[in-house]
């Protein structure tokens, strides 16, 4: 029975040893798989000159997985710079060219794309092109004695544009009721990375409350009552004035007289 047992054992352990071989390995499973493999790719950048540059990944940035992975960079392929530039004019961004990995990736843009990735990602000096990180667009609301505003900043080898005029460095006022888009767009060799912000939108919008703001800070001014010549005001208790007192003791005495004559002429 024992030698059963083993061989069962025995058996059940080959298996396992040949299904692990047999099945292909699954990347995303194991990070450590991720990082033996390493991919070439064309990594789309917004200038006409440069449309790409070639750079080598890990395997976990093209296999879909995440927010940022470059297979979620899609678009058509700027084959040339005309084709960019056409691209640029109508506002589309081009696409990242992956090629295709087993057990990683089915690639994009590949049936299109894998002659540029030949050439080097195309572009005057390909590979070697450098990053830049656009300085952001600041917005001042309008108030309600003053229009609002934006700030172009300067950021080397980057250019701001709106409407697709080039804008230069300043502050310039805007009209409420308006809406102001500016875009950063790196030069020549230089390009601006997919997860960096190059575009920045704000509304001016009036304020609403500026009639409620004067009204609730606009004080009536108090009602002040002429002081009776020689009498004493109410304190805060609300007594009588003592020139009331007087009054009503003048109204007594007169009484009283009255009656005292009165009386005495009833007795003579």
């Amino acid at each position: 029975m024992k030698n059963i047992k083993y061989i069962i054992s025995a058996t059940v352990a080959s298996v396992a040893l040949m299904l692990s071989v047999a099945l292909p390995k699954v990347v995303g499973d194991d990070p450590l798989i991720d990082n033996e493999i390493k991919v070439t790719i064309c990594h789309r950048t917004n200038s006409v000159k440069n449309p790409y540059v070639k750079i080598t990944v890990d395997a976990s940035a093209v296999d879909g997985q995440s927010n940022n992975d470059h297979s979620h960079h899609i678009g058509p392929v700027a084959t040339s710079e005309a084709v960019a530039q056409a691209l640029k004019d109508s506002k589309t961004k081009w696409g990242d060219i992956i090629p295709p990995v087993p057990g990683v990736t089915t690639g994009l843009n590949w049936d299109s794309g894998q002659e540029v990735l030949k050439n080097g990602c195309l572009g005057l000096g390909g590979e070697n092109i450098v990053e830049v990180v656009p300085a952001a667009v600041t917005f001042t609301a309008p108030t309600c004695d003053a229009l609002g505003s934006y700030t172009i900043p300067t950021t080397e080898n980057v250019q701001y544009l709106i409407n697709g005029k080039v804008v230069a460095a300043g502050t310039y006022t805007a009209q409420n009721g308006t809406t102001v888009t500016v875009t950063a767009e790196a030069t020549q060799e230089f390009y601006i990375g997919d997860e960096t912000t190059d575009t920045w939108t704000n509304a001016f919008t009036a304020p609403t409350n500026c009639g409620e703001v004067l009204g609730a800070t606009t004080t009536t001014p108090p009602q002040v009552t002429a002081k009776p010549v020689g009498g004493v005001s109410a304190g805060a208790g609300g007594g009588s004035s003592t020139s009331t007192a007087a009054m009503v003791g003048l109204v007594g005495s007169i009484v009283t007289l009255g009656l005292g004559l009165s009386v005495r002429k009833w007795t003579t």
